[in-house]
């Protein structure tokens, strides 16, 4: 299990972020790569999704490989958590999200907190390795939640 956590302050109101964050049609642009997406009523969602492992780690069969995935919804407060699990490489794979946002000025400080269990994946690449291309994604999400709530507010 790689498990990861961070902060971003936000120029936007919680409630703008909260609502983002809730909508799977909106969110999952961020996670990238999503294909297939169906989204239920109560806000779960589903999808396959395309996974890059950069060529630097050698593993050329590894470069891009797919995951299909179920995220449940929780929401609660100040809290967005979404709860994933499906299959790649033939293996179980989990996810969990767990973003708070908290008012911050006139503003927002988001607090997440990630889990991974990546499975055949975490095994050829090692912990070092995922926890690598998992901190890049990370950032990569994070940049655009910024952007998509900053072009929408």
């Amino acid at each position: 299990m790689i498990e990861l956590a961070g902060e971003k302050a936000l120029s936007q109101a919680p409630d703008g972020i909260l609502s983002f964050l809730s909508d799977p049609r909106q969110f999952s642009a961020c996670i990238g790569n999503a294909e297939d997406l169906h989204v239920e009523e109560n806000g779960d969602f589903s999808a396959k999704f395309r996974i890059q492992v950069p060529r630097r780690f050698g593993i050329s069969y590894l470069e891009n490989v797919s995951a299909t995935m179920a995220f449940k919804l929780r929401r609660e407060g100040g809290t967005v958590e979404w709860n994933g699990s499906g299959r790649s490489l033939g293996s179980k794979m989990t996810v969990i999200l767990k973003i708070d946002a908290i008012p911050e000025g006139d503003g927002t400080r988001l607090s997440w907190r990630a889990t991974l269990g990546a499975g055949l994946a975490e095994k050829l690449l090692g912990e070092k390795g995922m926890r690598e291309i998992a901190t890049e994604l990370s950032t990569q999400i994070l940049d655009c939640i910024s952007s998509k709530i900053g072009s929408s507010a």
